[in-house]
């Protein structure tokens, strides 16, 4: 964006950034293998705008599913789950 420095980043590359480093490449750390990623669909909405099906791909995330529908269970692979925080 115009006037913005080099080293800011706007809200869409910060999210993405927080992620792929935060999220995906730290999991990576204790779980090298395959993964799959289950989120709600307030989650889904956040990154699907912020992160690429290649990117999420290219940190060994092989399935992304809903939590809100039935599941196929992967006992060999490992999950992570990005879901909105409530009350309940």
């Amino acid at each position: 964006a115009s006037g913005q420095l080099p080293e800011q980043l706007g809200l869409r590359q910060s999210v993405q950034k927080r992620f792929l480093a935060d999220v995906f490449e730290a999991s990576s750390a204790t779980d090298s293998g395959w993964k799959i990623l289950i989120v709600d669909e307030p989650s889904m909405r956040v990154i699907s705008s912020a992160v690429g099906m290649y990117d999420i791909m290219e940190r060994k995330i092989s399935l992304v599913e809903s939590l809100d529908k039935a599941r196929a269970p992967f006992r060999d692979m490992s999950a992570i789950y990005i879901i909105e925080p409530n009350k309940d």
